[in-house]
């Protein structure tokens, strides 16, 4: 097992997304001071789980995304990538080649990836166990690293013993195991008091269950009570049902009957509406008539007055002129000639007379004929 290259982009001073690889024997990483360095190892911690913000030389763990300078603006992310030759499955992955990815957001999510899968950072510790690499492997040691192993505490040194010796992770397992026996002890004095407190509602509880075997009895005697009630009051509707259905048919006929009927009715009062309309049209036209014959009637009546003023006249005339005659019948042959021209004027003024009063019979006949009809 081996380190094959590490990738890292906008972890610190590497805003870039920048790549070193690294072959079997030994590399070294070398630079003026300020250059750099010293963010390689801690990208190494930062991608295998380290969670201290403090041993990656900075306040808070948002320090590690580049920040930004004058002429570059700040990161949105870190991201740190290493991958491991594990041809000798020193790792607990099936395969050749081991890829650990590491991301971080401002907002402070962040996700680990082993192979390109999504995983837990416990997941990430777990590979790295009894490997020597991890967060607190001793594989990468900083500077004064060394001074405090040696002048830690035997237990405190004992870690890196235990590392080195492939135990670790059994510790771990065994740290685990001791906790879920706690927890389960805890579980299981909880589920005796739990037990004390059922064993004195056994007695109750016993009742009740007797009481409830008898509801059930009663209540499924009940329910085939029910059952029969429901039947019955169904075989009671179904008899109603058909009753309506009957009476809803005769309903039904009558109901046709009369709206032929109403049909009929409606076809007589259209029938009587066209007649209606018909003599008021005759009505009219009988109006009109009466109202031509009561103008002719009022041209005669006017004609007849003045007619009888003619008569008058003509009257009155023939007596003057009888009245002459008596006194020029000693006038001669020419009065006698005056006479007879006087009396062809009058013979025509009465025979125009007895025509306008001809006329005027017809009109009032036609108007008497014309009321009537």
């Amino acid at each position: 097992m081996y380190l094959r290259s590490l990738e890292l982009q906008g972890f610190k001073s590497f805003p870039e997304r920048t790549k070193l690889e690294f072959n079997k024997g030994i590399s070294a990483v070398v630079g003026p001071n300020g250059s750099g360095k010293s963010n390689i190892g801690d990208a190494m911690r930062w991608v295998m789980g380290e969670s201290s913000s403090k041993s990656l030389r900075g306040k808070t763990m948002e320090d590690v995304i580049f920040s930004g300078t004058a002429s570059r603006s700040k990161s949105g992310f870190a991201q740190v990538t290493i991958t491991i030759d594990n041809e000798d499955r020193a790792l607990s992955e099936d395969c050749d080649i081991v890829s650990v990815s590491r991301k971080l957001y401002r907002n402070g999510d962040s996700e680990y990836q082993i192979n390109g899968r999504q995983v837990r950072r416990k997941d990430v510790d777990e590979l790295f166990m009894d490997t020597g690499l991890g967060r607190d492997g001793y594989s990468i040691i900083g500077q004064g690293k060394i001074g405090e192993i040696v002048s830690s505490k035997a237990s405190d040194r004992r870690q890196i013993f235990d590392e080195a010796a492939g135990i670790s992770k059994f510790r771990s397992k065994k740290r685990e195991t001791e906790e879920q026996l706690l927890k389960a002890e805890d579980n299981l004095s909880r589920l005796t008091d739990i037990l004390g407190e059922l064993e004195g509602r056994i007695g109750p509880l016993q009742k009740q269950c007797e009481k409830a075997k008898q509801f059930k009895v009663l209540d499924e005697e009940k329910s085939a009570l029910e059952i029969s009630l429901w039947v019955m009051r169904l075989k009671e509707l179904d008899k109603q049902q058909k009753e309506f259905e009957e009476k809803l048919e005769l309903l039904k006929k009558e109901y046709a009957e009369q709206t032929d009927a109403l049909d009929e009715m409606e076809e007589q009062i259209e029938e009587g509406f066209a007649k209606s309309a018909q003599a008021g049209d005759r009505a009219n036209q009988l109006r009109e008539k009466i109202h031509e014959v009561e103008l002719e009637r009022s041209e005669s009546t006017k004609k007849t007055a003045v007619l009888g003023n003619d008569i008058e006249h003509l009257e009155q005339r023939i007596l003057q002129i009888n009245e002459q005659i008596e006194q020029s019948r000693s006038s001669g042959y020419f009065l006698g000639t005056q006479l007879e021209e006087k009396k062809k004027e009058l013979e025509e003024r009465l025979n125009m007379s007895e025509k306008f009063q001809q006329d005027i019979s017809d009109a009032e006949k036609k108007l008497t004929g014309a009321q009537y009809a």
